[in-house]
């Protein structure tokens, strides 16, 4: 699923991820994203990206970002850069929403994921993070794109491993 310069990727609780640069405008090396995050934004589990490095610039609002096992709060100007191979997360700080500028090198065909995720909830396909559908969803999506992102839970590992044949099946049915 190709993502171009100005898409705008949207999600059911609001976040909106806006592509500054796709991989194919990089050769690769980065995908950039500017991303728009209502202060009601569910907290994203810990995960990993085997081989991306990832970065957090925020442009508005308050940010809180895990690096490993460090909360860094940042202000507007301010940024933290997650290794990889790191496990982190992230979420809103306050009532008001975030803008953050994000950068994942090299770029691999994460865009895709996040593509296919926004396209699910718009199709309606997942309508609720936490659903069993949507962890039949993700589960498929997750374990495509695993050299991607993986979750840091040994536990959601074993029930994204358990659920993934379905979740593919899904996926291929949505396509």
């Amino acid at each position: 699923m190709a993502v171009t310069a100005g898409d705008v990727l949207s999600f059911h609780d609001g976040s909106e991820f806006t592509v500054v640069k796709s991989a194919a405008d990089t050769g690769g090396e980065v995908l950039e994203l500017e991303m728009f995050f209502p202060p009601t934004t569910e907290d994203v589990p810990r995960h990993i990206h085997p081989e991306q490095a990832e970065t957090y610039e925020v442009i508005e609002g308050a940010f809180k970002v895990l690096v490993g096992s460090d909360w860094h709060e940042l202000a507007p100007g301010q940024s933290a850069t997650v290794p990889a191979g790191t496990v982190h997360t992230f979420r809103v700080v306050g009532d008001q929403p975030a803008r953050v500028r994000n950068l994942h090198a090299p770029a691999l065909d994460f865009e895709d994921y996040f593509a296919t995720e926004s396209s699910l909830m718009r199709e309606g396909r997942i309508k609720s993070y936490s659903s069993p559908v949507a962890l039949l969803y993700y589960a498929g999506l997750l374990r495509q794109y695993r050299h991607c992102m993986v979750m840091a839970s040994p536990a959601l590992q074993a029930v994204i491993a358990a659920l993934s044949p379905i979740g593919r099946m899904l996926l291929a049915r949505a396509r």
